[in-house]
């Protein structure tokens, strides 16, 4: 049984053995085809990566010969500072649903029971 296991492990590699030799030479018949595919693309790509260079080459220099509108304004202060500060203004805002965060919510009469008065039983 075993030597036949490694019979047909045998087969199968020197099969495996002519089909890749086969496909390297239709490859190496087909590589000059390739190849000149492969340099008109590149050719291509290079083109348009020219004319994009140019075109940002030309946006530079618009924005180097610009006149200032007025003054630029900095933004002071470092990353946390202008995030802490952000978060804390919309603390200040009121909900966005409409409703008031007053301190009243509505009057308590005197004889109304309250939660802690219904659970304890009073």
């Amino acid at each position: 049984m075993l030597s036949e296991l490694l019979a047909l492990d045998l087969l199968l590699i020197t099969s495996l053995l002519a089909h890749i030799s086969y496909h390297c030479f239709q490859f190496q018949r087909e590589r000059p085809q390739i190849l000149d595919s492969l340099n008109g693309k590149t050719t291509e790509l290079f083109d348009i990566l020219t004319e994009g260079g140019n075109l940002l080459a030309d946006i530079g220099d618009l924005l180097d010969h610009a006149q200032p509108s007025g003054p630029v304004k900095q933004a002071a202060g470092s990353i946390p500072e202008l995030l802490l500060t952000a978060l804390m203004n919309r603390t200040a805002m009121p909900p966005p649903d409409g409703t008031e965060t007053g301190t009243e919510q509505g009057a308590i009469r005197e004889g109304a029971k309250t939660d802690s008065q219904t659970e304890t039983g009073d």
